[in-house]
């Protein structure tokens, strides 16, 4: 939490071994932690006559001062709110203004009472019907508040947010390390003043439904040596090869849009820079050029631990098979690995888990192989010749294995998957796989299935989807027994 080392090393051990010497019965929990309060709290406890041991006067108190490190604005006016909205019986008028000073006072006493402030959450609780009709407190106004936002490392910053007062954050708060947004995209301006003015940014997440022309500046304006965290949500509001800069520092890449026309210039430039440090890749898209995806993950150079790839429809259906052996080529220390695999790309899977032997967890998508909906809901892949292949060469680490919704495999093909995976238990440390096959299961899968969840090979339990879904899996199977009988 970044203030650990003046917290006492009895809060993270058993809050009970204070007293174990001297009592046999086992306290109420609210006793548990007395020796935290502070020190005002203990001398109102002697006053009012509460014997307290010895150890608990003489072992330093927990700082609270040093504790307080984030002011989440949005609980604070959540949490205040249901309390005077059920406490204060009065027109919502003046229920507004007593919750404004309230909330205004309590913010007064955080910044009097903390000395390292790292994080604020800046919005107001949506739920709350009278909150809407509450101005912003300007937080930089409030004593003591103007040194604490100084020193400020994580600012989440949320639409509605008047631009005066990202203004006024902008000209004091230089040294963070963390910004979230979330916008519509009318607070440009603000935000990019804001930005223009860090010095070591760190980790940068936008949730965006335009594009955002004038922070894309400031970014440009900046140094961005020590970036290495990015998230882009909604749209793709900034340009990519702004990133470019951060070859030496940037580790996660994660980009989610939903909608939208997705050009080639997008990933040009960014796809031909040698990110040597990334570990983390996320893309997810309606349409994507696979050519400049296996360009970049050549570029990362074996440093990708985790990719997730889920796409709708392909620029040149020709790179499906390359970017696929790419990756299977090109990231040997994959653990982690979530994709769409285009039909034409399913062979791939065998030389894609031969090479990548540390792979944990592997995730097929569901792709949209037909544009008809109906069509696409019945449409299979029978993987069957594939499936029998992968259980001998199955990365000894994996213990997550999910197909794609769309394909299916016969009972004899399972089987000898299945058995595969059993001779390489040992291998595998006893661990189990939690295995999801795709459709038209039939009374003789589930029953191969069962047998070997009692055999030790798959994991069966609720966690896992198989799991979870094995007794509705049976019961389809008698429903639609039932139907051809009734028939």
């Amino acid at each position: 939490m970044g203030g650990e080392q003046n917290i006492p090393s009895y809060l993270t051990n058993s809050p009970l071994a204070l007293y174990s010497k001297y009592v046999t019965f086992t306290l109420p929990s609210r006793m548990n932690k007395m020796d935290c309060l502070d020190s005002s709290v203990k001398v109102s406890l002697k006053d009012s006559n509460v014997i307290l041991l010895e150890e608990l006067n003489t072992t330093s108190t927990f700082n609270y001062a040093s504790f307080l490190q984030s002011l989440n604005y949005v609980l604070l006016f959540q949490s205040t709110g249901n309390w005077i909205g059920e406490v204060e019986n009065c027109a919502l008028r003046k229920l507004t203004l007593r919750h404004y000073l309230l909330v205004e006072e309590l913010c007064k006493l955080f910044f009097a009472s903390s000395l390292n402030l790292k994080e604020i959450i800046y919005d107001k609780p949506h739920p709350l019907p009278h909150v809407q009709e509450l101005s912003y407190i300007p937080l930089r106004y409030l004593e003591g508040a103007e040194q604490s936002l100084s020193n400020l490392n994580s600012f989440q910053i949320f639409d509605l947010i008047p631009n005066e007062i990202l203004f006024t954050f902008s000209q004091i708060s230089h040294h963070l390390l963390e910004i979230k947004i979330e916008t519509t995209g009318d607070n440009d301006d603000a935000l990019a003043s804001l930005i223009s003015v860090q010095r070591n940014l760190r980790k940068l997440i936008i949730y965006s439904e335009d594009n955002l022309p004038r922070l894309s500046k400031a970014l440009k304006s900046i140094s961005l040596s020590s970036l290495n965290h990015v998230e882009i949500y909604w749209e793709f509001c900034i340009p990519f090869d702004i990133f470019c800069n951060c070859s030496d520092t940037l580790e996660l890449f994660s980009v989610q849009q939903f909608a939208g026309i997705i050009s080639r210039n997008i990933f040009n430039h960014f796809s031909y820079t040698r990110f040597t440090k990334l570990h983390t890749l996320k893309i997810v898209t309606p349409k994507l050029y696979l050519d400049q995806i296996s360009i970049l993950i050549r570029n990362t150079q074996g440093s990708l631990k985790y990719i997730h790839l889920d796409y709708e429809k392909i620029y040149g259906t020709e790179f499906s098979l390359e970017l696929i052996n790419t990756i299977a080529n090109s990231c040997p220390k994959l653990n982690t690995l979530e994709i769409f695999i285009p039909d034409d790309s399913i062979s791939c899977i065998v030389n894609l888990l031969s090479c990548c032997t540390q792979l944990q967890k592997i995730s097929f998508f569901t792709g949209d192989s037909h544009d008809d909906l109906d069509e696409n809901f019945l449409y299979t892949v029978d993987i069957s010749d594939v499936l029998s292949k992968i259980g001998k060469i199955l990365p000894t680490s994996l213990h997550t294995f999910h197909m794609s919704h769309n394909w299916i495999t016969t009972v004899n093909s399972l089987s000898e998957f299945l058995l595969d995976c059993e001779k390489n238990l040992s291998k595998r440390d006893g661990k189990k796989l939690d295995f999801r096959v795709g459709k038209e299961l039939t009374a003789e899968h589930i029953d191969v299935i069962e047998e070997f969840g009692k055999r030790g090979v798959l994991d069966l339990t609720n966690t896992t989807s198989l799991g979870r879904n094995l007794q509705f899996y049976r019961q389809q199977i008698e429903w639609k027994r039932n139907v051809i009988v009734n028939r």
